[in-house]
């Protein structure tokens, strides 16, 4: 019970922070039980794959796993649909993609970093 709770409130957030780039060409980064949830409900949201570093390559839930390079050339946004604890390990290994909203689940765009006022 409590972990379909957690996939509908995922499911909740997702419409709510993303609903306004629905129509853009969008990734999800994660191939968890929350990224399914929400592929199985969506229906007009242009997501065209999904990333994941160990399955590049392989089709899962019926979308293409994409490279860093592929994303680069097809995606405008990259949604991480991850734990908190993990979205910063994530953002690590892609923040070099540049032209590329990146966001966390919760709605937070990743790629403004507050600058240090020295």
């Amino acid at each position: 019970m409590k972990r379909d709770r957690e996939k509908e409130e995922v499911y909740r957030l997702f419409l709510k922070n993303f609903e306004c780039i629905k129509q853009s060409p969008m990734v999800l980064y994660g191939i968890g039980a929350n990224t399914h949830y929400i592929l199985k409900r969506v229906k007009d949201f242009n997501i065209i794959g999904l990333m994941d570093q160990e399955n590049t390559g392989k089709r899962i839930f019926g979308l293409p796993v994409l490279s860093k390079e592929e994303v680069a050339k097809l995606a405008k946004n990259i949604v991480i649909v991850a734990r908190a604890t993990v979205i910063p390990i994530i953002y690590a290994r892609i923040a070099d993609l540049s032209g590329i909203g990146i966001y966390s689940i919760g709605g937070r765009d990743l790629t403004l970093r507050e600058e240090s006022i020295l």
